[in-house]
C-alpha cells in the first residue's frame, strides 16, 4: 500500500507503465465534469465518484487479484481500513466476475484518514475499506482507477 499527497504522484511512476499512466490520469483529468463517468482504456478503467461517507455499514475487508485501486480524494475526507490479507479470515471466497474476495474485518484494524489532496494504491495483498465517515456523514468527490495487473 502506498499513501501520499497528489504532488509526489511522479515518484511512483516507475513502479510500472500502467500505473504510471494512472497516475498521469490524475494529474491531468477534468475534474469540472458534474456527473459520475466511466472511462476504460487497454490496460486500466477509471470513475469519477460522488457519495456521502457514513459509518462502517459492511463489516468485510476486500480485495482484488485482477486490478490495483489508485484513489484520489479530490475533495472530502474518508477513513480507510486496511490490513494485510495475510492477517485476515475469509468470508467470502474470491468472486473473479466481480475480482473481489471478502475478509472479516479484525477488532484492530488500521485506520488511515485520507483527505483531500491525497491517494493510494492498493496491490492484491493489501485488505481494504473505504467510504467511511471521520466524524460525520460528508461528501467526497474521487478518482478510482482500477489498473489491470
Amino acid at each position: 500500500m502506498i499513501i501520499d499527497k497528489i504532488e509526489n504522484a511522479k515518484i511512483y511512476a516507475g513502479i510500472s507503465k500502467s500505473i504510471a499512466r494512472g497516475l498521469d490520469i490524475l494529474n491531468n483529468i477534468d475534474l469540472s465534469l458534474t456527473t459520475d463517468v466511466k472511462h476504460n482504456e487497454e490496460d486500466l478503467f477509471y470513475m469519477l465518484q460522488r457519495y456521502q461517507t457514513g459509518p462502517a455499514k459492511e463489516p468485510k475487508i476486500e480485495a482484488h487479484k485482477q486490478y490495483i485501486d489508485i484513489q484520489y480524494v479530490v475533495s472530502g475526507e474518508e477513513i480507510l481500513q486496511y490490513s494485510p490479507i495475510t492477517d485476515l479470515n475469509l468470508v467470502d471466497p474470491y468472486n473473479e466476475q466481480k475480482d473481489v474476495a471478502f475478509y472479516k474485518t479484525p477488532a484492530n484494524i488500521n485506520e488511515i484518514i485520507l483527505t483531500s489532496g491525497m491517494f493510494c494504491i492498493l496491490f492484491p495483498q493489501d485488505g481494504h475499506n473505504l467510504r467511511i465517515q471521520v466524524n460525520e456523514p460528508k461528501a467526497i468527490f474521487k478518482v478510482l482507477i482500477k489498473v489491470k495487473i
